[in-house]
């Protein structure tokens, strides 16, 4: 298994078949997230995890919420994506080590794949996070427990501002 640190607060543990994408992968992400972000891939399964991060500052850390965060996500995601067939599929939640984010689904194509994803956002004290969740929509049925494995083992560092 493999773990990684997240803003020195989220510990995310990954299957031995994921890796943590180095800086030319990433540059061909069209990653709309804000502040910095992690990419896990696996490229046998075709699953793409991105989790970023962003401190909030003035009135932001004391208003935005996930749920706020979530719909101006999904509104700044359709935009580009409506050339790939972008449909949003719903709204979700996600416990992450007991914290609640507040996302949506969404389905699209890209190179004539259809493709499934899900993004959420979480509040944790001034930071917000992104979860970002892309694969295969024919691996649905064996990517989308991968995913909530992940999410179930992440872990809030207990020292950190809750």
């Amino acid at each position: 298994m493999m773990m990684i640190e997240i803003n020195h607060e989220l510990q995310v543990t990954c299957p031995e078949s994921f890796h943590v994408m180095d800086d030319e992968e990433r540059s061909r992400l069209n990653f709309l997230g804000e502040g910095e972000f992690e990419c896990l891939s696996d490229p046998e399964r075709h699953i793409m995890i991105c989790i970023g991060w962003k401190k909030l500052t003035g009135l932001a850390a004391a208003l935005v919420s996930a749920s706020m965060t979530a719909g101006s996500m999904e509104k700044r995601i359709r935009r580009p994506m409506k050339r790939f067939g972008y449909r949003m599929t719903g709204t979700k939640t996600l416990r992450i080590d007991g914290e609640t984010a507040s996302g949506y689904g969404y389905e699209y194509e890209v190179q004539d794949i259809a493709m499934a994803g899900e993004s959420y956002a979480c509040k944790r004290g001034s930071v917000m996070y992104y979860f970002h969740a892309y694969y295969r929509k024919a691996l649905l049925e064996d990517s989308v427990p991968v995913w909530e494995r992940i999410v179930d083992a992440m872990r809030w560092n207990k020292e950190s501002e809750a």
